[in-house]
């Protein structure tokens, strides 16, 4: 499965740790988690959890299907 950032960047969710800081979806990559890359930027703390529970709700819905994408939502 790959996921792609609002601003397009496209990660395999495989290499990536996702985890929320305030109101934004982060990742860190698996072999280099001294940089954090921002997939999405919500409303509120609230809305950003929502989109980090729905990833990981389609991944597990969608593995080891290697085609899945999953598309940040814009808020």
């Amino acid at each position: 499965m790959r996921i792609v950032s609002q601003n397009g960047w496209d990660f395999p969710y495989e290499s990536i740790i996702v985890f929320t800081e305030e109101n934004c979806v982060q990742a860190k990559l698996v072999n280099n988690p001294n940089f954090r890359y921002i997939l999405g930027t919500y409303k509120c703390d609230l809305r950003a959890h929502d989109i980090a529970n729905a990833i990981r709700e389609f991944y597990l819905g969608k593995s080891p299907d290697q085609t899945a994408v999953f598309n940040m939502p814009e808020e």
